[in-house]
């Protein structure tokens, strides 16, 4: 973030309106955003925390126009080593059955472990707030090779031990899934 706006408000609390109308709460070192401080775009992009040359560097937490929030550690602008990210729900009614169209509903879905480069990498786990929750490993931001996820039923939950091969990366129900026992809500997860 490069300041081309007018600096107004105090020593200690300084405010930085851009030319586009989004704004900088904080320090500025050599005409760039640097130190601790928010900005807030025009379109609802909000990143805190440390910032360095004009990116997150340091401890921060930003939230994209989608709402997706991510929170921990970041490198350069991206998110490095353990952190959180929170994905909203969301629908599409992109689907058509025999009966015309449906709406698919999405589930939020936390994720907390690893990440390179701002994309999920390594040993994490993602609670879907269907009560669903996934741990294992993952690879360029998505779900592959071995996990346990333990899907929430009426009745109780059922636990299998999933294989996510490559090809299937953003397509879970073609994972290759061994069912564990059902339990009931309580229960500790049942590694198969």
């Amino acid at each position: 973030l490069k300041w081309g706006g007018i600096p107004h408000g105090t020593d200690r609390e300084n405010v930085y309106t851009f030319a586009d109308g989004s704004t900088y709460t904080g320090s500025l070192k050599d005409g760039r955003v640097n130190g601790r401080g928010k900005y807030k775009s025009v379109t609802g992009e909000v990143m805190e925390g440390m910032f360095r040359d004009g990116v997150l560097h340091g401890k921060g937490r930003h939230v994209d126009v989608n709402g997706v929030t991510k929170e921990g550690i970041f490198r350069h602008g991206s998110l490095f080593g353990h952190g959180k990210e929170t994905i909203p729900a969301k629908r599409s009614k992109s689907v058509l059955n025999k009966k015309g169209e449906i709406s698919l509903a999405y589930p939020s879905e936390v994720y907390e472990g690893e990440f390179v480069n701002g994309e999920r990498q390594g040993l994490g786990e993602i609670l879907y707030d269907n009560g669903d929750h996934f741990e294992g490993i993952f690879e360029g931001g998505s779900r592959q090779g071995p996990g346990t996820m333990m899907h929430v039923t009426d009745c109780g939950f059922v636990h299998c031990r999933c294989e996510y091969p490559e090809s299937h990366l953003h397509f879970p129900a073609f994972a290759v899934c061994r069912m564990g026992r059902q339990g009931r809500r309580g229960d500790g997860p049942d590694r198969v």
